[in-house]
């Protein structure tokens, strides 16, 4: 081959390079698959930040939020004064309940009713849900006797936990959702008394009854661990105590 001849075609070709590389084109093999074709097309460079990424999720569209005060639903089923109500640990359920004793639990988003307890009962003062949200205590008073309710959230089918002729001033779940503490106080006799009693949330016996107050013990709480219990009174003090295991 001619010396000269050759050096004019690498020449040739260092020119074509150097044009194709002004005109800012790259060569890249790629694949027209939709038309069937295989071969090797001029493309220009793209932008990463412009091109969206096939396995990327897309961001969901914000739910507006409700202006604070703004009324979300009313539940109407009752048919008497509603006297207490709360809401369950998922915040999904609801439970109300009517002074003459019945109780309703509904779901929260909807206001549908999932079932009403009845029961013969002239009063009803209040009611707390089990920390797991199995279980609901509701606490009643008929003629004179107050009782304690330990409720299925599920369907409703019910414990009594009798309380005798003394009053119940508060109900407390422990964490563990396996004990009720109850303070409870006794104004039959001419010298009141007060005292906890705590008591297995599955059935109708005592685990403790702590007799450290003067009347009336008007609070009672678990420590978040389960390990005590805090209890206040009218004789101007408050008393932590060790928690049954």
């Amino acid at each position: 081959m001619d010396v000269d001849f050759a050096i004019k075609k690498m020449s040739r070709r260092i020119a074509l390079l150097s044009i194709a590389s002004t005109a800012g084109l790259i060569m890249v093999g790629c694949s027209n698959t939709a038309e069937g074709v295989t071969g090797t097309t001029p493309v220009a460079a793209s932008n990463p930040a412009a091109t969206p990424n096939p396995g990327s999720t897309p961001s969901p569209t914000p739910v507006p939020v409700a202006q604070p005060g703004t009324t979300l639903l009313t539940y109407k089923g009752h048919t008497s004064s509603v006297v207490a109500a709360g809401w369950s640990p998922d915040s999904k359920l609801i439970a109300s309940t009517e002074q003459n004793g019945v109780v309703h639990v509904w779901e929260a988003a909807t206001g549908k009713l999932k079932f009403v307890c009845k029961n013969p009962l002239v009063g009803n003062i209040g009611l707390s849900w089990s920390p797991d949200g199995s279980r609901i205590a509701s606490e009643e008073f008929l003629n004179g006797v107050e009782t304690v309710q330990i409720w299925a959230a599920e369907n409703g089918r019910g414990l009594a936990l009798n309380i005798n002729s003394d009053t119940v001033e508060k109900v407390a779940w422990s964490p563990s959702s396996k004990y009720v503490a109850l303070c409870i106080g006794s104004y039959q006799a001419l010298m009141p008394t007060s005292r906890v009693e705590v008591r297995s949330a599955g059935g109708d016996s005592y685990k403790l009854t702590y007799k450290g107050h003067q009347p009336n013990v008007r609070d009672v709480a678990w420590s978040p661990d389960g390990s005590r219990i805090v209890s206040c009174s009218d004789d101007q003090t408050v008393q932590i105590w060790q928690a049954p295991v």
